[in-house]
């Protein structure tokens, strides 16, 4: 069966970024995460649907992560970035955008990069309106034990109930 997924994703992925733009990204980072004593980062992915007034939450766990990337191996990194970035189209974010009739070239990707913690005690997420009602009065916090991916993965061995304040 043909999909967006399975259409846009390899392509994305198989993407040649400017050997220039490469060398200029990674100086800029080398110098950052000097600075800053970070080694292992996360990248993560996040969109404009995420925060769509009727769609709360839209997009939220079906972007890829990626965790423990370094800039040590600078074809690796730029693999992963751009496999993080291909996830835009994944199925599940495509289905998602598909059920609330989000307009799928209105939604524009933002890739985060960030210092990776090892063994997180706790992670959470601020959603500033109700997920079920989209009330907007309403702002509810999750907690929940280890990493950021226990939160927000479809992934069973992953999934729990996190704790929840209103």
């Amino acid at each position: 069966t043909t999909t967006p997924a399975n259409i846009a994703m390899p392509m994305i992925k198989s993407v040649k970024i400017n050997d220039e733009l490469k060398r200029e990204i990674i100086k800029k980072l080398k110098t950052l995460l000097k600075t800053l004593g970070i080694h292992d980062l996360i990248l993560r992915l996040s969109t404009n649907a995420e925060d769509l007034d009727d769609y709360p939450g839209v997009g939220a766990g079906v972007y890829e992560s990626k965790e423990h990337v370094t800039i040590d191996d600078e074809d690796k990194f730029f693999e992963s970035l751009l496999e993080v970035y291909s996830s835009l189209w994944s199925y599940e974010a495509f289905c998602d955008r598909e059920m609330y009739h989000i307009d799928h070239f209105s939604v524009y990707p933002a890739m985060m990069i960030q210092e990776y913690l090892v063994g997180a005690d706790y992670s959470f997420l601020v959603h500033t309106a109700e997920p079920a009602t989209k009330d907007h009065n309403i702002i509810m916090i999750e907690l929940m034990p280890g990493s950021g991916r226990s939160l927000t993965s479809p992934e069973p061995l992953l999934q729990g109930e996190p704790y929840r304040f209103y």
